[in-house]
């Protein structure tokens, strides 16, 4: 079973209780975080979707990151990443 995550806003340190909340409820079943309508990601939020899809990785389930703004991948990519590496997890 999959399930889509929406991801708006700003997805800054106010964000990081209210995401990590959402993923674990997630967690055992596959993953689609769509950042559509995200405008913002800081380095937190995306320290819980690395964690989010390392933990997918290691359960046999599927993590993908898709919709990302020109913005934001731009703010991703500063980080080291990209939308398809950050789906690998961290190992």
């Amino acid at each position: 079973m999959t399930q889509t995550v929406q991801l708006a806003g700003k997805l800054d340190l106010s964000a990081v209780a209210g995401l990590h909340e959402t993923l674990m409820g997630a967690k055992g079943r596959d993953v689609i975080c769509d950042l559509r309508d995200a405008r913002h990601i800081g380095a937190l939020c995306l320290q819980v979707l690395l964690s989010a899809a390392q933990t997918a990785k290691d359960t046999g389930q599927q993590f993908k990151v898709v919709g990302a703004s020109p913005r934001v991948r731009g703010q991703i990519e500063i980080m080291g990443f990209n939308p398809d590496t950050l789906t690998k997890g961290t190992a």
